[in-house]
C-alpha cells in the first residue's frame, strides 16, 4: 500500500509527462489509426469525408493504385502524409468531372479520421494513466 503523498507525487510525475507522452506515442499511434481509415475508405472509392468518388467512363477508379502507397505517420506532434505526385492531378475538378481528393482541403480533419485519432489518443493516454 502507499501513501497518500506517493499517490499524489506519482499523479503528478503523469501529468507533468502526458504532453509528451501524446505528442510522441499517441501521436504515431492516432496516424497509424488514421492510415487504417483512409485505406479502409480509399478501397471502397471515397474520398475523406466518405464522398464517392467519380469513375472512369468504363465504371473503374483510376487510382487503386497510387493510393496504396499513401503513408501516415506522427511525428512532433503532427499526423503527416505522404503521396504519389500523380494524386495531385486527382485532387480537383477537370473537363466537366468531379475531383477524386484523397486528402481533405484545410487540414480539416474529416469525423472518420478525427474519431480513430481521437480513439487512439485516449487509449494512448488511459493505458499510461497510473492505477492507483
Amino acid at each position: 500500500m502507499i501513501s497518500g503523498i506517493e499517490q499524489l507525487r506519482t499523479v503528478s510525475r503523469f501529468l507533468r509527462s502526458v504532453g509528451a507522452l501524446v505528442r510522441g506515442e499517441g501521436v504515431r499511434r492516432a496516424a497509424d489509426a488514421v492510415g487504417r481509415v483512409a485505406a479502409k475508405q480509399y478501397d471502397a472509392g471515397q474520398d475523406p469525408f466518405g464522398k464517392l468518388w467519380s469513375r472512369n467512363k468504363d465504371g473503374s477508379l483510376s487510382l487503386r493504385r497510387p493510393v496504396k502507397t499513401i503513408r501516415f505517420w506522427g511525428v512532433g506532434g503532427v499526423i503527416r502524409a505522404r503521396a504519389e505526385d500523380v494524386l495531385r492531378y486527382h485532387m480537383g475538378p477537370a473537363k466537366n468531372r468531379p475531383g477524386r481528393p484523397v486528402f481533405p482541403p484545410n487540414n480539416q480533419l474529416p469525423p472518420p479520421w478525427l474519431k480513430a485519432a481521437d480513439d487512439a489518443l485516449k487509449a494512448t493516454v488511459d493505458e499510461n494513466t497510473p492505477r492507483l
